[in-house]
């Protein structure tokens, strides 16, 4: 009814898609047994959520709102390439938010598109010093390129953060890197864990 009150407005549209965004996230919580068997709802879920989203930036390009969450919708549908093309659109009036730096990073880092993950993941970091996953990242990385005093260096500014001052995984991988037990290219980078 809202929306044909108002048929120009992309609130609307987006809050739908908000909402079918938010029932695939749902699905993607239950427990594996009881997933496989919402599979195809979760699917219709996201096309849904990607098809509200598109209809709010057709109505206002400029909505960062819905040009982001359709990002985020893209990169669960696994098209990285629309997702970091969301992103970006956003990107330059949010360069001093260092989380949209992250995930951008990361997308970077999944689409093989290393040296624009490690400049973006540099660029959360000087955005926020202390942000302890941009360096956490930023070190395996650095340890992928075989830059060992560099990803030594970022988990020992990871160490200085007080919540992870004794972070049991970031003392390993520092370990492990000083001993020279390193793995090159290490694990997969992006099957890690991020810091609590």
């Amino acid at each position: 009814m809202a929306a044909k009150l108002r048929p120009g407005d992309p609130v609307f549209t987006y809050k739908i898609g908000m909402l079918y965004l938010s029932k695939f996230d749902r699905y993607s919580q239950l427990d594996p047994s009881l997933r496989a068997k919402v599979a195809v709802e979760s699917r219709a879920a996201l096309t849904k959520a990607a098809e509200y989203l598109k209809k709010s930036t057709e109505l206002s390009n400029n909505f960062g709102s819905a040009i982001y969450n359709l990002g985020v919708v893209y990169e669960r549908q696994g098209e990285l390439t629309e997702a970091i093309q969301q992103l970006e659109k956003v990107a330059p009036a949010n360069s001093n938010q260092p989380g949209l730096a992250f995930e951008l990073g990361l997308l970077y880092y999944r689409a093989g598109r290393k040296d624009d993950a490690f400049n973006t993941l540099q660029r959360a970091v000087v955005l926020a010093p202390e942000y302890s996953n941009a360096r956490w990242y930023l070190a395996l990385i650095l340890e992928e390129r075989r830059d060992f005093d560099g990803a030594i260096q970022q988990l020992e500014k990871i160490l200085n953060v007080d919540v992870n001052r004794n972070n049991p995984e970031v003392i390993a991988k520092l370990d492990e890197l000083r001993t020279g037990k390193n793995k090159t290219p290490p694990d997969k980078i992006l099957d890690q864990q991020p810091l609590r």
